[in-house]
């Protein structure tokens, strides 16, 4: 998600478009799904079907793309909590983006 997001945001500077950008994340028919890194991991699973996190006003599109992550490391935050998750493991603990290296 976080990629798909930085994709959007390049896709809209190429073609002329800058200001104030609203970010959403939802999850609809998630309910029994588990989230986690691994079959292993996640072991709560969503307690409802749909899953709508508060929208997120950002000033432009450009300071976004600068600092992605202190948009998208909250909003992941929160989609992890709704699965009785402390935080996101996608980010260490010091904030930084720090996903599995895959074999």
């Amino acid at each position: 998600m976080r990629a798909d997001l930085i994709s959007q945001l390049t896709a809209l500077q190429a073609i002329g478009i800058t200001g104030p950008v609203v970010i959403a994340l939802s999850l609809l028919t998630a309910e029994g799904y588990r989230i986690g890194l691994n079959e292993l991991e996640g072991t709560a699973s969503s307690d409802r079907d749909d899953l709508e996190l508060p929208e997120v006003w950002v000033e432009s599109i450009e300071e976004l793309r600068l600092n992605i992550d202190t948009v998208v490391r909250p909003l992941f935050d929160m989609l992890y909590q709704c699965f009785n998750e402390k935080r996101c493991e996608l980010y260490d603990i010091s904030g930084n983006w720090s996903p599995p290296k895959l074999m």
